[in-house]
């Protein structure tokens, strides 16, 4: 129908702006806990282009003064409402659907710039036994940079979901649980680890992560629920 195909339009326009979001020249060079200021960087980016692109896209398609026919086919505006500015607006369904399905695509392009060797990729994150280790003390330099890698991962994390809940959540359009759900193989099998550093507000939405794992030590991690922000 015609509200899908204004959709696609002009979610083309916007995926070109998103895309320029995710390739911004760094503030400072992405490397050991500089990262997590690159992860805060391209998340404030992103995310608050992506929630003005939803915004905008809504007001295209508002439109207070249809009728109430009670059709619920991708040319009537019964089917779906949304609460803008104090009043009620209600969307096309097709319009809708389509948004959302262009988020999620979006998103995934953005987890994979956040997992590649731009940020997560370049963290030595991978589980013990899948590197090779020759010597002892090459063992003990490789765990510690690992803990400290696994660290840095869980403040790069925390900043993507708190930049995603503040700009997104407020509009109707809560996309941390797909972001959780993405972001998860890009950590490499230490999800679990990763999730136990989170700040307190994602533990739910990366619940899925956890799996039981013998302890690395008899230390408990430090916690990072007070790193809200670089």
């Amino acid at each position: 129908g015609r509200y899908q195909e204004a959709a696609t339009a002009y979610a083309a326009r916007r995926s070109l702006l998103l895309s320029e979001c995710l390739h911004e020249r760094p503030i400072s060079s992405p490397v050991g806990m500089d990262a997590v200021i690159y992860a805060a960087q391209i998340s404030s980016s992103f995310f608050s282009s992506l929630a003005i692109a939803v915004e905008g896209f809504l007001d295209l398609f508002i439109d207070s003064n249809t009728d109430n026919s009670g059709n619920d086919d991708d040319t009537s505006l019964n089917s779906r409402s949304l609460t803008l500015g104090g009043g009620e607006k209600r969307i096309p369904s097709g319009a809708l659907s389509a948004i959302v399905l262009w988020c999620d695509s979006e998103l995934a392009k953005f987890t994979n710039v956040f997992g590649s060797s731009r940020l997560l990729g370049s963290l030595s994150l991978c589980p013990p036994g899948m590197r090779r280790e020759s010597k002892e003390s090459g063992k003990v330099s490789l765990a510690k940079e690992r803990e400290h890698s696994i660290e840095v991962a869980a403040k790069c994390v925390n900043q993507a979901f708190a930049f995603a809940s503040e700009n997104l959540d407020s509009i109707g359009l809560p996309l941390t649980p797909k972001l959780a759900e993405n972001m998860r193989p890009k950590l490499k099998g230490c999800e679990s680890e990763v999730a136990a550093l989170m700040d307190m507000r994602w533990k739910a939405h990366a619940f899925e992560w956890t799996i039981e794992l013998p302890s690395r030590s008899s230390t408990t991690p430090r916690s990072l629920a007070d790193n809200r922000r670089v």
